[in-house]
């Protein structure tokens, strides 16, 4: 019996060894093959992030806020911290006084500062809350769903800043208390279907739903709105733009891949989750699939007498020219219908891509509506 025993023990110690030999051959494939694969992946996202987002981050704090090159605005700033620099170096060793130096290290900031202050007396965009997006080419690529077919095209777009989230309840709610007649019991039945503003309660959002999207506004009060806060809607150009982060030929504002930890679509939650609830696309902009559909300036029948065709190198804008149809919004009729863009917290994966399209009349006022805002660089 005390052989069986032994060999037993013998079996299970040689089991084990087999085990853990295997374990730590597995280990050293892991170590040798898989992590530096995870590396280089790691690095490869990192860094197509950092060359998306970068440039923007940068020219948004040193872009002069002028119609200039870009370059002609680098060039400037490397001249200018160039000659700080060189003027601490003379500086230093003629006076040998290290607060002379700081004062000419100081010289760029100050320049900076003083551009600020033209740019603000000259009403050039606030960054407050918004986001700038280059000038520049992108690869236009939309799908009407069944209004119009699919088309696709390189539109150049000038710069503008947009709203990093969609219009909330709260910044709503000030509107309307400084405008009376786009109040609920004030605003016109021509602007509305009935169901303007109808969760709120009287001329109030619902208790703890102030940075939630605001919802059931129809296109005439997002152009209300958008003229109040001195800004305007997005062209469908500049929104599909704007969505996409930089990215080319991708199905959603991240990639090609959706699930409910990066948008609030297919009815998942019953209704708008607050706003910036999801991590941003490449241009740090939330939401811009799923939430709420966005209204947008154009009118449907742009792409409709285009034959699904986008003339290159033109901002498309339907209907008339923008300055007019922002002064004059009130005077649009329900035909052609008004574009929404993003699709909505009860829309499927197929129709919250960067892509999407839908379009409405423009005093419809659904509970998956909303709006967010954008503000050209040079009006």
């Amino acid at each position: 019996m005390g052989e069986g025993i032994g060999l037993i023990i013998a079996v299970a110690a040689i089991a084990f060894v087999i085990w853990l030999i295997g374990q730590i051959i597995a280990i050293v494939l892991f170590v040798i093959f898989v992590v530096p694969i995870y590396i280089v992946l790691l690095l490869y996202l990192g860094l197509r992030f950092v060359a998306t987002n970068i440039f923007v981050a940068m020219d948004k704090f040193f872009y002069l806020g002028f119609d200039v090159p870009v370059i002609t605005v680098w060039l400037f700033w490397g001249l200018a911290i160039g000659a700080a620099i060189q003027g601490y170096r003379e500086l230093r060793s003629i006076y040998g006084r290290k607060w002379i130096g700081i004062i000419v290290l100081l010289t760029p900031m100050l320049l900076l500062t003083f551009i600020g202050v033209i740019k603000n007396a000259t009403g050039s965009p606030p960054y407050t809350n918004m986001v700038l997006i280059p000038a520049g080419e992108f690869q236009m690529q939309s799908h009407l769903d069944g209004l119009a077919g699919t088309f696709s095209g390189e539109i150049y777009v000038e710069a503008f800043y947009i709203d990093i989230y969609e219009v909330t309840n709260a910044q709503y709610k000030k509107f309307i208390d400084d405008n009376l007649q786009w109040q609920k019991d004030q605003i016109l039945d021509e602007y509305h279907d009935g169901f303007y503003l109808d969760y709120w309660n009287g001329n109030s959002y619902p208790t703890g739903k102030g940075d939630y999207p605001v919802t059931r506004v129809s296109w005439y009060a997002a152009m209300a709105y958008a003229q109040w806060a001195d800004k305007r809607l997005p062209t469908e150009a500049e929104w599909e733009k704007a969505a996409r982060g930089g990215l080319v030929g991708m199905k959603y504002p991240w990639g090609d891949a959706i699930d409910v930890s990066k948008a609030n679509y297919n009815g998942n939650f019953g209704g708008p989750m607050p706003v910036g609830n999801y991590t941003p696309n490449g241009y740090g902009l939330y939401d811009m699939s799923g939430n709420v559909s966005e209204w947008c300036l154009d009118a449907n029948d742009y792409y409709v007498t285009s034959r699904g065709r986008i003339i290159p190198e033109v901002e498309p804008i339907s209907g008339t020219e923008i300055t007019h149809l922002v002064d004059n919004f009130t005077e649009v009729k329900n035909f052609p219908e008004r574009v929404l863009r993003g699709g909505s917290w009860d829309n499927y994966a197929s129709d919250v891509r960067a892509g999407s399209r839908h379009a409405l009349e423009p005093t419809v006022a659904y509970s998956k509506l909303g709006f967010r805002c954008v503000k050209p660089v040079n009006p």
